[in-house]
Order: structure tokens, then sequence, then C-alpha cells
């Protein structure tokens, strides 16, 4: 039976591994590309400014129709056409038939119709940046949900260190307390931190399913607990910074976690300095002006697609020519109206030039232009509000950068600290100059350093990653 159970055990291991996949950035980003909503939304909105230009190139076409028409004509007078307002009455009785083949062309509107494809040009030319927009800005929230669960990942196995550490300090507490060589309070102290992270476990698990679900539907891959998530790599920066991510995913560690697997952890955090980041360079490296962006491209776009809307709408003053030409065949019998039809055989044609110009419609003129020059004021203004924001995340990364930089100094100063007090004390329990729980409690506070070191450090290539999808906006925008 116990061979069975084993055997049950290893095909479940053995499935589990198959399943499990790793996933990494950029292998999201590339997903999310091609399957989110708003992104294929907004190449689909491209694609109908698009026909919005061959729409307007229509105007520079001409019209061609064909008209077939037949009636029955009852005869009001005898001697002369009747008119009743504008239509004339006829003076015979009988059938009519005819077809007339039309051309309409519009030869002069004052630039009018080239005024609207420049509209549409520019619409389609906006959209198109935007494109780049969209995907830019569903990358940095994908970064910010990935960030996040690397984050609670890491902290879940460092509190899981952190609960067998504190289980053995509460066990060893209730034994001394049970000689009466600790005090309650002591042990009831290591009882309630016991409990504190334990429910920091409970509330991280909470967290990396929620971020594991947003990050699923984001990019469009499912993604399990099972799943092992890469740590920041030099291809999510797009491969553009010579630098080295840092891993920050360590092993989860069980009750038997020595010192020298600590000692280790801390050698990898320590091992990758600021400098090695290259934060400093980054920092003194600006981001490109708001007016190289793709989003400054996309709104000046959208200006000048308004400003040729309003120009166009102003042309509605001005009369418009049109060149029109006309075909008849024609026939008529006074009793049947298939010999009607058969007696087309006769056929005229007319030539001519028109002109229309309208006088007045209620208005409508006026109301476009105050709608078109409001859109193009509403237009400006979105530019001033993108640039304002801009110019606000650009200070905000380089805030950002010099605030880890001094962070990533002092944590890992006190890592470097909390190691050689745990040294000490280690040394001094061996020389029985020091009791366990002395040990044990350098051991917490060396584990509380490391993690505050291994966030900052998660943070500095977050922070990259962050400030390359930003210059991206501007350098990499290949949606024209």
């Amino acid at each position: 039976m116990r061979k069975i159970s084993f055997l049950f055990f290893i095909v479940y291991l053995f499935g589990v591994s198959l399943s499990a996949k790793s996933i990494s950035f950029s292998s999201l980003s590339k997903s999310l590309e091609s399957t989110n909503p708003s992104i294929l939304s907004s190449k689909l909105q491209t694609l109908l400014a698009n026909e919005e230009i061959n729409a307007a190139k229509s105007s520079l076409y001409p019209r061609l129709s064909l008209n077939a028409n037949s009636e029955y004509s009852k005869k009001y007078a005898n001697t002369r056409n009747n008119y009743i307002n504008d239509e004339s009455l006829v003076g015979s009785t009988g059938f009519a038939s005819s077809v007339s083949l039309k051309l309409n062309y519009e030869l002069y509107k004052f630039g009018a119709n080239a005024l609207n494809i420049d509209a549409a040009a520019y619409k389609k030319q906006s959209l198109s940046y935007k494109e780049c927009v969209v995907i830019s800005e569903a990358k940095l929230r994908l970064l910010e949900l990935y960030y996040n669960l690397l984050d609670s990942k890491d902290k879940l196995n460092s509190y899981n260190n952190l609960k067998q550490i504190n289980k053995e300090i509460y066990e060893i507490s209730k034994r001394l307390y049970e000689n009466g060589d600790h005090t309650k309070t002591a042990m009831t102290n290591s009882a309630i931190r016991l409990v504190e992270i334990e429910d920091n476990i409970a509330s991280l698990n909470k967290q990396i399913k929620n971020l594991l679900s947003e990050i699923s539907n984001l990019s469009g891959e499912d993604i399990y607990i099972d799943d092992e998530i890469m740590p920041f790599s030099s291809e999510d920066m797009g491969g553009k910074f010579d630098q080295t991510s840092v891993s920050l995913n360590r092993a989860n560690q069980t009750n038997q976690a020595s010192q020298t697997n600590q000692t280790k952890s801390l050698k990898q955090a320590l091992g990758f300095s600021p400098q090695t980041l290259s934060l400093d360079s980054l920092i003194s490296s600006p981001l490109p002006p708001f007016e190289q962006t793709s989003e400054a491209k996309e709104l000046n776009a959208l200006i000048l697609s308004k400003q040729s809307a309003l120009e166009s709408k102003k042309k509605e003053y001005y009369p418009a020519f049109y060149l029109y030409a006309k075909y008849d065949f024609y026939g008529d019998d006074k009793d049947s109206f298939r010999r009607s039809w058969g007696d087309t055989q006769r056929n005229g044609y007319r030539i001519g030039l028109s002109m229309v110009y309208n006088l007045f419609d209620g208005f409508n003129r006026e109301a476009s232009i105050k709608s078109a020059s409001l859109e193009l004021l509403l237009a400006k203004e979105q530019f001033n509000e993108a640039k304002r924001r801009y110019e606000k995340e650009a200070r905000n990364i380089n805030d950002d950068l010099h605030s880890n930089l001094e962070k990533l100094k002092t944590t890992s100063e006190l890592t470097s600290y909390s190691k050689e007090l745990l040294g000490m004390q280690e040394r001094l329990n061996l020389n029985s100059q020091s009791d366990k729980l002395s040990v044990l409690e350098s051991k917490v506070k060396f584990n509380e350093n490391l993690i505050k070191n291994e966030e900052a450090l998660l943070q500095a290539n977050m922070l990259t990653v962050k400030r390359f999808l930003i210059n991206e906006k501007s350098v990499d925008c290949k949606a024209l």
C-alpha cells in the first residue's frame, strides 16, 4: 500500500513539473500586444480611419447613376400645361417610360474637399500614434502588476523563513518559561510575533492569487500558482542597458535553514551594487522632451485634423459649382404600359453647369463651425494636459531613482551589519557566552534587513524597466 501511495505521489509531482512553465515580463508583454482588447481596438480604429480617408477622397470623382421611371398621367387641360406650385400637370392622358444615365461632377468648392481629406489623413496619423500610446500604457500597467507579484512571492519566501525562526524562538521561550527561566510576557510576545507572521503569509498568498488573475486578464496568458515567475532581465529593457538584473526569487527554506544559506543570499544581494545597476547613469541621462513622444505626435496630428475640419466647415459659406450631363431614353403610349417601354427608342442628352449656394439652413453652418472650434480647443488642452502629466512622470521617475539609490546604500549597510552581528552571536554561542535565543533574534534581524535590501534591488530593476518603457514612447513607435 505504501508503494502504491509513493508511486501516486511521484506521478503527481511529475505531472506538476510538466504543467508548470516559466513566465517572464517580456513574454507577457508580447502576449499582451497580440491579445489585449484595448490594443486590438486601437488598431481597428486606425483601420477605420483609413476608410474615412477613402470616403473623403470619393468627392474627387464624378457620380454616375442610372434612373428608370414609368408613370401614368391623367389629362388636366386640353389646351395647355397647368401648374400647381412647381409641379407641372400634363396636357395629355397616357403612359410614359424613361431611362436616364446621369453624371454629376463637383468642379469647385473652394478647397473644402481637400481639407476634408487632410482632416481624415491627420486623424489616421493620430490614431496610428495612439496605438503606441495604448501599448505603452498597457505595458506600464503590466509592469506594476508584475513587480508586485515578484515582490509578494519574494516576501512570501522570506516570511516562511522567518516563520520557522520565530517558531523556534517561541518553542524555546515556552520551554524556558515552563522551567522558570523566562517571563510569560516574553513568551507571549514571541507567540504574537509568530501569529502576525502567519497572518502576513495568508495575506500574501491571497495577494499573489489576485495578482496572477489580474496579469492573466491583462496579458491574455493563463498563469497558475505553480508557474515560475522569472525576475527582470535585460530583455525586458530591450537589451539597451548594460545591466544585470537581480534574481530575487529565493527557494523555500525549511526548519533546518542554516547560516550558510542566509550568507549565500546575502552575498547574492550585496553582489549587485548601485554602480552595477548603473542607476547614476540613468539619473544623469534625461528623458526625451514631451514633443518627441508618441503621445505628443498623436495629439499634434489630432490638432491638425481638427484645424482642417474647421476650415472645411467655414467653406460651407461659399457656393459649390457642378458639371452635369444626362442621357435619356424615353417613350410613351396612350393605352398600354408595355408599349410605352417598347417605344423608348427616342433619346436625347443634356449637359450643363450648375451652382448651389445655400442662403439659409436654420443656423446649421454656424452650429457646426462652433462645434469644430470647440473640438480644436479641446485637442489643444489635451496636448497641454498630456505634456504636464509627462513632465511630472519624468520628474517622479528620477526622484524614485534617487530615493532608490539611497535606499540601496542604507539597506546594504544594514544587512551587512546584521550579518556581522549574527556571526558574533553564533561565535559567542559556541563559546557558551550567548544563549540560543540571542542567536535566533539576530537571525530574525538579519532576515528582516535582507528583505528590505532585496526589496530595494527589485525596485531598482523595476524602475529601470519603467524608464525604458517611458523612453520607448518616443523612440520605438512603429505604428506608422
